[in-house]
């Protein structure tokens, strides 16, 4: 079952997705220089010194405490290693853009599994920072933080959620059950109703389920069979919108000039 077959309810899952991967790339951009801007390895120093010396007001979790070790002994490769895990995540966004655009499943696989791997980490990152800073803020505050980064993490979860989707129609796209219905172009899924003749002079005919009489066999544009309509109404592929073309206007389910 594919996850979503809008993005935001009105774009398409291929839009949605380089929207996606434009965005991961501004943000990685934006926390890179924003860290080197801070100092770098001094700025996780001063921080892990400081939260020492407050250790009072926190709860001490062992994942924190962890932490703060690393960052005292070790700031300069942890900066380091920090810097390189996001460098090598823009090239899985590009990569993502690209296949989005193309539509090639392989180039979409990259991200997301490095995507799911950061969320993994940010909600557990998140979870860990409600259970330090619950014994140094007020409860009403705590809660509030909690339900906004719940709802941070459902937004992530969802951008992730849309590429998720375009791979899994991509496959169905490209599946021969598909093909020999709308064709072979997604970008131009040919109707139910549009059939060409078949190639020689004299159509196939086979016999129907009264066995009264012969009925001819429709064919499509590269004599691909057409399957009845009535197998696809009670499986995934029910209806030819399987993946809409954002890009050019003639195949676009959107007439405004904003839908490239």
């Amino acid at each position: 079952m594919v996850l979503m077959r809008l993005f935001c309810f009105r774009l398409s899952v291929r839009l949605g997705s380089i929207i996606v991967g434009g965005c991961c790339i501004l943000e990685t951009i934006v926390t890179m220089v924003t860290l080197a801007a801070s100092g770098g390895a001094q700025f996780f120093l001063q921080e892990a010194l400081y939260y020492e010396e407050n250790m009072n007001q926190y709860n001490p979790h062992d994942v924190f405490l962890w932490l703060i070790v690393v960052c005292k002994t070790n700031a300069e490769m942890f900066f380091t290693c920090t810097m390189i895990c996001m460098a090598l995540y823009l090239p899985c966004c590009g990569a993502m853009m690209v296949g989005a655009y193309f539509m090639k499943q392989y180039l979409l696989a990259p991200f997301v599994l490095v995507e799911l791997a950061r969320l993994i980490c940010i909600t557990l990152t998140h979870v860990i920072a409600m259970m330090v800073i619950k014994k140094s803020i007020n409860v009403g505050y705590l809660i509030a933080l909690t339900i906004a980064g719940g709802f941070a993490l459902l937004l992530l979860f969802y951008l992730w959620g849309c590429v998720v989707a375009l791979m899994q129609i991509l496959r169905i796209v490209r599946s021969p059950e598909y093909i020999a219905v709308f064709g072979d172009n997604p970008l131009a899924p040919v109707n139910l109703g549009e059939t060409t003749p078949p190639m020689n002079a004299h159509p196939t005919r086979e016999w129907n389920g009264t066995g009264l009489k012969p009925t001819e066999r429709n064919h499509i544009n590269k004599n691909l069979e057409r399957l009845p309509p009535t197998e696809l109404s009670t499986g995934q592929f029910n209806g030819p919108n399987m993946l809409i073309d954002d890009f050019r206007p003639l195949h676009s389910r959107y007439s405004y000039s904003w839908a490239i």
